[in-house]
C-alpha cells in the first residue's frame, strides 16, 4: 500500500546547484499549497514561517486541531464510560484500543486516495462529522449504552472480552475511520503538512488532558459527554457552508437528544448518585427490599444473593442492631464506614 502510495507521487523536479529554484517551487507561488512532495530548503521555510495565514490555511489548522483533540477525547471517554459493562481487564482495554486505531489507519489510508477540492471537501468533511456526531451521541450516552450491554446480556453475550469486541465493531471503528479520513485529508489541504501535523498532535494531548484533569473530575461524565456532543456539532455547522434548515435541525436535534441522555433526570432514574474520572456509583434496591451500593455496577458492599448465608447474616445483623438496648453499644464497622445505609 506505501509503495503504491508513494508511486503516485508526482516526480519532484530537484534544482541542481548551477541553476536558480523553479517557480513551481517558489514559496510565493500559489501552486505551492497543491503539490505533495517539496524538496524545502532552510532558506523556504524560514520563509514560509514569516508568512502571514490566509483564512483558509487558519480554517484548516483550527479544523486540524479540533479532529486530534476528537480523536483523543472519543478514545478516552468510550474507556472510562465502558469501565461500568467491561470492567477495566488489559485485554478488554487492547480490544478497543487497537481496533480503534486500525480504524484510523484505514481512514487514513484511504483518504490519501483522493484529491478532493474544496467543495469536495467541505462535503467529505460534512458526512464525516455527522457520522461521528451519531457515533458519540449513541455510544458515549448512558441510556444507550446500558441498552446496549443489558441486550447483549439477555441475548447470551456473557463474555466480557466478546462484548467489548461488539461494542468496538459497531462504534469505535466507525468513528475511527471517519476520524482518520478527516484528519488526513485536513492534512493534506494543509499550506505545511508537517506544522498541520503538529498541530493535529497538540490537538491529541489537549483531547487527553482536558477530558481527565478537567471536565470529568469537575463536571462529571455525563456533562463531559454532552460538551463533546456540542463541540462536535460546532464543527459540523462550521464545515457546512450551505446547509438547509432541516439539515441544521436535525443536527440540533441529535444534540439535545445527546442531551436528554445524558442528563441528571436519567442518573437519578438509573441510581447514580456520583460519576467522576475514576468510578460510577449506584444505590440500588434489592429483591429484599433493602439498599446495595453498586461501584462500576459491581457489588460493593459484600451482599450476594446467591449465597446461602447471606440471608441469615444479614437477618443477624439486623436483629442486632434493631433489638433496643439498656446502654449504647460499642459497634466496630469491619470495611468502608460509608457501605453502612
Amino acid at each position: 500500500i506505501l509503495g503504491q502510495s508513494i508511486s503516485h507521487f508526482p516526480k519532484p523536479n530537484h534544482p541542481s546547484p548551477s541553476r536558480p529554484l523553479p517557480p513551481l517551487y517558489a514559496p510565493a507561488d500559489p501552486p505551492y499549497a497543491k503539490t505533495w512532495f517539496l524538496p524545502f530548503t532552510a532558506h523556504s521555510l524560514g520563509s514560509l514561517s514569516m508568512r502571514p495565514l490566509r483564512p483558509a490555511a487558519v480554517f484548516i489548522q483550527v479544523f486540524t486541531f479540533a479532529t486530534g483533540f476528537l480523536i483523543a477525547a472519543s478514545l478516552v471517554i468510550s474507556l472510562r464510560m465502558l469501565i461500568s459493562y467491561v470492567g477495566t481487564s488489559l485485554d478488554v482495554r487492547t480490544v478497543m484500543t487497537g481496533s480503534f486505531l486500525l480504524a484510523l489507519a484505514a481512514g487514513v489510508n484511504f483518504a490519501g486516495r483522493i484529491l478532493p477540492g474544496k467543495a469536495a471537501l467541505r462535503a467529505i468533511l460534512r458526512r464525516d462529522f455527522m457520522v461521528i456526531l451519531i457515533a458519540l451521541l449513541v455510544g458515549l450516552s448512558l441510556l444507550s449504552l446500558s441498552f446496549i450491554f443489558v441486550s447483549l446480556y439477555q441475548v447470551g453475550v456473557i463474555s466480557v472480552l466478546l462484548r467489548a469486541v461488539v461494542y468496538a465493531l459497531i462504534f469505535l471503528v466507525p468513528l475511527g475511520f471517519c476520524l482518520g479520513r478527516a484528519g488526513a485529508l485536513l492534512l493534506r489541504a494543509s499550506p505545511v503538512p508537517v506544522h498541520g501535523l503538529a498541530v493535529a498532535l497538540i490537538g491529541t494531548s489537549f483531547g487527553v488532558a482536558v477530558p481527565l484533569l478537567l471536565t470529568m473530575p469537575v463536571l462529571g461524565v455525563n456533562l463531559t459527554v454532552m460538551l463533546l456532543l456540542a463541540f462536535t456539532a460546532v464543527l459540523l455547522d462550521a464545515v457546512s457552508r450551505r446547509v438547509t434548515i432541516k439539515q441544521r435541525a436535525l443536527v440540533v436535534l441529535l444534540v439535545l437528544a445527546g442531551f436528554a441522555m445524558n442528563s441528571n433526570v436519567v442518573l437519578g432514574l438509573m441510581g447514580i448518585v456520583s460519576q467522576n474520572a475514576h468510578n460510577t456509583v449506584a444505590v440500588t434496591t434489592t429483591a429484599e427490599g433493602g439498599k446495595s451500593l453498586l461501584i462500576n455496577s459491581y457489588p460493593a458492599d459484600g451482599y450476594q444473593p446467591d449465597k446461602d448465608d447471606a440471608g441469615q447474616i444479614t437477618a443477624k445483623a439486623e436483629a442486632f442492631l434493631l433489638t433496643p438496648a439498656s446502654s449504647p453499644r460499642d459497634i466496630l464497622v469491619l470495611g468502608n464506614p460509608g457501605l453502612t445505609f
